[in-house]
């Protein structure tokens, strides 16, 4: 009878072991998906930036032509 709930206390710590490294994992792939997703918005938006900024220059260059 010992011998069973040594097995038990043996099996309810490896779960919880197993539990615990599966619940580690999944926050750090979680964290590395929102690192990786937060890098690709900002490089989308500092590529549009830069867009704006050269119709911006564009629109100025033919606003000066317009004027002479």
């Amino acid at each position: 009878m010992e011998n069973i709930f040594n097995f038990q206390l043996l099996l309810n710590a490896s779960s919880s072991v197993e539990w615990g490294t599966l619940l580690f994992s999944i926050f750090s792939l979680l964290m590395i998906l929102l690192i990786i997703s937060l890098l690709v918005y900002s490089l989308r938006r500092l590529k549009n930036l830069n867009k704006l900024e050269r119709r911006i220059r564009d629109l100025e260059k033919r606003d000066k032509r317009n004027d002479l």
